[in-house]
């Protein structure tokens, strides 16, 4: 009978490194508590107070708007339950990652509109980078559907005009409105 691999563990060594792991977590837990219970709480430093409106500032500067949509079924039965998540907002800079030739935009921000489909209205919320142009545009996504893409789309506007967002604002785009050329959706296929 050959004897174990050695690039692999046996039982025996396997059982006395988890222990050895546990006595080590419990050790530590132990001196954590028995020292946190001892030191007095310390208070947030000066730097890390001022640095909160700024992270706040961060985090609020966005492009926010609606998506009017028809309100009723968006189409054929492979469609059902369709909804406002399904929506994918995207935003592009106006800035290039490089000068030569053709190349992507410097940065891109994706998320799901939200909502309810048969509300009427779907919404949306983007952070961006402030102080710098972009504009938006509405794509049906096809996350939750056997589909390549959905046919009959049409959104209007197809891209929002160049914007810019001031470090911490947010800024409110006009209603894009979604539409069924022909009536409804289809749920379509490449081949």
């Amino acid at each position: 009978m050959a004897g174990p691999n050695p690039g692999q563990r046996t039982d025996q060594k396997m059982k006395t490194s988890a222990c050895l792991f546990s006595l080590a977590v419990v050790t530590l837990l132990g001196v954590a508590g028995s020292a946190s219970a001892q030191q007095p709480k310390i208070a947030p430093t000066a730097a890390a107070a001022a640095a909160r409106p700024a992270v706040t500032q961060f985090l609020a500067t966005r492009v926010t708007g609606v998506i009017r949509t028809a309100g009723t079924a968006p189409g054929e039965a492979s469609l059902n339950g369709y909804n406002c998540d399904d929506l994918d907002v995207i935003v592009t800079s106006k800035e290039n990652s490089s000068t030569a030739g053709f190349a992507p935009p410097k940065w891109v921000r994706t998320r799901h509109a939200v909502g309810t489909w048969s509300s009427g209205q779907c919404t949306f919320s983007v952070p961006v980078v402030a102080n710098s142009e972009f504009n938006v545009y509405v794509s049906a996504g096809t996350k939750d559907y056997p589909c390549q893409y959905i046919g009959n789309l049409v959104v209007s506007p197809g891209y929002s005009a160049w914007t810019k967002v001031a470090f911490g604002k947010s800024v409110a785009l006009p209603d894009f409105t979604m539409s069924a050329q022909g009536g409804k959706f289809y749920c379509g296929m490449i081949y």
